[in-house]
């Protein structure tokens, strides 16, 4: 299995991002990372990133693209992408 990173391109709605990882869930796929941000143009942008072969990969991508909220699924390239962290403590 190979990381995958999909750029998800949504409507900024309640209950999107729950819509978004109850499809992982059922698949009983884990979720390494979720990043999200506002787009200038009011939607929002989710980054996920997760472990998965090419067939499991590409279903997922087509029952994202097919949901409602969602405007666009792009594929990352891990190999052609910065990944970075941010910890935000509180001592």
């Amino acid at each position: 299995m190979k990381t995958r990173i999909f750029s998800v391109l949504c409507e900024n709605v309640p209950g999107v991002m729950m819509r978004i990882t109850r499809d992982f869930t059922r698949r009983q796929i884990n979720l390494d990372s979720i990043t999200v941000g506002m787009e200038p143009t009011g939607l929002a942008r989710i980054i996920l990133m997760f472990k998965a072969d090419d067939h499991m990969a590409e279903l997922m991508r087509r029952v994202l693209s097919r949901s409602e909220p969602v405007v666009n699924v792009e594929v990352i390239e891990p190999e052609r992408s910065i990944v970075r962290e941010v910890a935000l403590l509180k001592t």
